[in-house]
């Protein structure tokens, strides 16, 4: 009986992170397209803004979809050597950046691995996670919880947001 309301609990906690998530990211790559579009052109910020947030949030950023169109594949081509050094460049001069993104950062990875169980730990995410979080984590030693990454992205969105 336990086990069936600690898994009906955790996957509403699931559903809210990741609807969290999205907004964190679409919000994070509003503001650095507007930020990038100061320097590249809009089509290449655009491209780089996708990859930082990519990047942050621990996603893969050398792989490239196969529904990518050329031009765009060519861009990504063309600025995936630029997106480790913005995305840190991001982080070290942002504190409320890199206190959502190593929110976010935990918050995933205790999905993650309840879910995948011990191979999550030896996976490819947990190592680009952990990369970011040893650097940036410290600075946020508290125990995020649903409630806490709930607030922080909700006040990251209503202070950053930029509607086009």
């Amino acid at each position: 009986m336990f086990d069936f309301i600690k898994k009906k609990v955790f996957e509403g906690t699931e559903k809210v992170f990741n609807a969290e998530l999205r907004i964190a990211r679409v919000t994070l790559y509003k503001e650095l397209s507007v930020e990038y579009g100061k320097e590249f052109d809009i089509e290449t910020a655009k491209v780089l803004a996708a990859r930082v947030v990519n990047y942050l949030t621990g996603e893969d950023t050398t792989n490239i979809s196969p529904d990518t169109e050329p031009s765009i594949a060519e861009k990504i081509l063309q600025i995936n050597p630029l997106v480790e050094k913005y995305a840190l460049a991001k982080m070290d001069n942002d504190r409320d950046t890199r206190e959502l993104i190593v929110s976010t950062l935990r918050m995933k990875t205790v999905i993650q691995f309840s879910q995948l169980g011990r191979p999550y730990l030896e996976s490819d995410e947990k190592k680009r996670i952990e990369k970011i979080l040893v650097k940036y984590g410290v600075e946020f030693p508290e125990e995020i919880k649903p409630n806490k990454y709930s607030s922080i992205v909700s006040v990251y969105h209503e202070k950053r947001f930029i509607k086009t």
